[in-house]
């Protein structure tokens, strides 16, 4: 079920010209996507009782978009706010027509 919306972003780089100093912002790529998002609690979230905001294991899947075919390191998900690293993309078959993003929440970007 496609129950939540989302933004792909991509990284984009600025040199400034008289001290090469670097600006760095987020493009979006696709805007108010249909997703489903799932979250993966695994056991080296958990210390001592307190949930780590670091490394969090997410899945977000949505429909095929032939923009975001491919991806890399300079791509996130943008999830009504939380910033999820892209780590890997699977194509879920042509007559499902969907696409599988396997993610991981930053708490510092």
């Amino acid at each position: 079920m496609l129950d939540r919306r989302v933004t792909v972003e991509q990284k984009s780089v600025a040199r400034e010209a008289t001290f090469g100093g670097e600006t760095i912002s987020w493009v979006p790529l696709v805007s108010n996507v249909p997703a489903q998002v799932l979250e993966s609690p695994t056991a080296g979230e958990f210390k001592a009782g307190v949930v780590s905001a670091y490394a969090r294991p997410t899945i977000v899947r949505m429909r095929y978009s032939s923009g975001l075919a491919t991806t890399d390191p300079s791509m996130r998900i943008n999830y009504g706010g939380r910033l999820l690293k892209i780590i890997g993309v699977a194509h879920k078959g042509r007559s499902a027509g969907l696409m599988e993003f396997a993610c991981q929440e930053w708490a510092h970007e």
